[in-house]
């Protein structure tokens, strides 16, 4: 089995080491050389044109410059090859970009395999950063099938948020695959200023530093969700109902992500063998399997209320084609070239939906991404998801027509969020989130600036029990970062810099 991470060479050439290390792995594989976002899809453009836009607040033209980053990055990585990976797929992860590296016996250039930070979890983050609003949130188990398979991988891991993430997949907390993706001036002024190692984000601190320098204009930070599909039958995906997605009036106050069916009342069945369904063509589908309630005050599988959420059945859920979807179809030398936490998430995902292991031939679906872009100073932050109606929400509007655009980008929802306030003059920012990947883990009412600007060493916190509320358009000064360090709206290096054991 491959691993990316541990072909990488010399510290002194971290990029170049990852570009010709990657290299060596089979054509179609995530992880060769970082392809660059393509021409003609409006990046990198000007700080001063966009900076306009949100003076203007010029909504179109923000979400106009949000599809065409969307269509770009999910052209084909092989230009010629619409079944390749989008290009996307070409580029570190987390897993590499804050990899620590161990010096060989023959100096430092002779470097050993990464020593990997603990695997994100949204049970353990949620928890960890003091949440306005417990909730009672999923508990996956790992499936005996899982760890009867993967026996010297799970041999002291109880727990699955605590399995450790691979070189192309990381461990989302949930049956979703994601990759928080870097492109390479993203990775560049991570690895080359040293932003994985909380030392040296904690030497600027007490050097005087309230913000860490700013990111290469060009950098691109995606974190993209994948949702398991088999390659015979229907496979259920619950889809969110967009009449409740603006609650700021009366938010939800409990646990509202894909696995509350009283919450998520729709799905679809994703047939892979027809790419033509019949109009209102209906299956009856089930999901979630080995998904138990979480009792976040005794940090147990809570006792009270049902222990198991799933498994979950649509009887009347409509048909849709693969076709919809941005998909890739792994077969066994896909399998055979992930590392060996890549195949264990795989595993594990695949059970979660389907009650059972993966299977050479089955698919990766898109479902969800955000996109962020330090065009301007204060980032651009974009979020699709997919849906099987996308023409019919205000989620849909000002796509333009990309005619080079290669997919079906346009079967997606987006809402883009540049800090344009509610009202002009205001200081409140419209409610903005994905709901595949933000309903894990906060209430309803949220929105991503909100969010990403709160990103601070060593202690940063999303919904906290004081201070501003999660639709605030919060100051770099505010009272609330004394002390801190802004890591430049990234949670990634906030949550993944290294810190030595206490």
């Amino acid at each position: 089995m491959k691993s990316l991470a541990a072909h990488f060479g010399s510290m002194i050439a971290l990029f170049a080491a990852l570009v010709s290390a990657a290299s060596a792995q089979s054509q179609g594989s995530p992880g060769m050389q970082p392809v660059p976002f393509p021409s003609g899809y409006h990046f990198p453009a000007s700080a001063g044109v966009l900076e306009k836009m949100v003076t203007d607040r010029d909504m179109a033209g923000v979400r106009q410059h949000g599809w065409y980053l969307w269509a770009g990055i999910n052209q084909p990585w092989h230009p010629k090859d619409n079944a390749s990976w989008p290009l996307w797929r070409s580029w570190p992860i987390a897993t590499q970009t804050f990899a620590r590296f161990v010096a060989g016996a023959q100096g430092p250039q002779n470097v050993g395999p990464p020593v990997q930070t603990a695997s994100r979890s949204l049970r353990t983050i949620n928890i960890a950063n003091n949440p306005l609003i417990k909730l009672t949130i999923p508990f996956y188990k790992i499936p005996e099938a899982v760890r009867e398979k993967h026996k010297a991988a799970l041999a002291n891991i109880t727990l699955s948020a605590n399995i450790p993430d691979g070189d192309n997949f990381q461990n989302n907390g949930d049956l979703m695959l994601v990759s928080e993706a870097y492109s390479a001036p993203a990775y560049k002024t991570i690895r080359g200023r040293g932003y994985y190692l909380g030392a040296t984000l904690d030497a600027l601190l007490k050097a005087g530093k309230t913000d860490i320098d700013g990111t290469d204009h060009r950098s691109i930070v995606l974190k993209h969700m994948y949702w398991p599909v088999k390659k015979t039958g229907l496979t259920a995906l619950p889809v969110y109902d967009m009449k409740g997605y603006d609650q700021s009036a009366n938010p939800d106050t409990t646990y509202v992500g894909f696995e509350n069916a009283g919450r998520w009342t729709q799905a679809v069945a994703i047939d892979p063998t027809r790419t033509v369904i019949p109009p209102g063509e209906t299956a009856s589908v089930t999901y979630l399997y080995d998904v138990l309630a979480y009792d976040p005050d005794t940090n147990k599988i809570n006792p009270i209320t049902p222990p198991a959420l799933g498994p979950t059945t649509y009887p009347t859920a409509k048909v849709v084609p693969l076709t919809e979807f941005y998909f890739k179809q792994l077969s066994q030398a896909d399998y055979d070239a992930l590392s060996t936490y890549d195949q264990v998430l795989l595993d594990a995902s695949f059970y979660w939906v389907h009650q059972r292991l993966f299977q050479p031939g089955d698919y990766v679906v898109s479902i969800a991404s955000h996109i962020v872009t330090k065009e301007m100073p204060p980032w651009t932050l974009q979020t699709v998801w997919w849906h099987p109606d996308p023409e019919a929400s205000p989620y849909a509007k000002d796509r333009p027509n990309i005619p080079r655009a290669k997919g079906p980008w346009a079967h997606y929802l987006m809402t883009a969020e540049y800090g344009i306030t509610s009202t002009p003059g205001g200081n409140s920012l419209p409610i903005a989130y994905n709901p595949y990947i933000e309903l894990a883990s906060h209430p309803v009412a949220t929105n991503c600036r909100d969010c990403h600007i709160r990103a601070t060493w060593p202690t940063g916190s999303y919904m906290t029990q004081t201070g501003p509320d999660s639709l605030a358009n919060i100051a770099l000064d505010n009272s609330i970062f004394k002390g801190l360090l802004h890591t430049d709206f990234l949670w990634t290096i906030a949550d993944r810099a290294y810190r030595p054991p206490q």
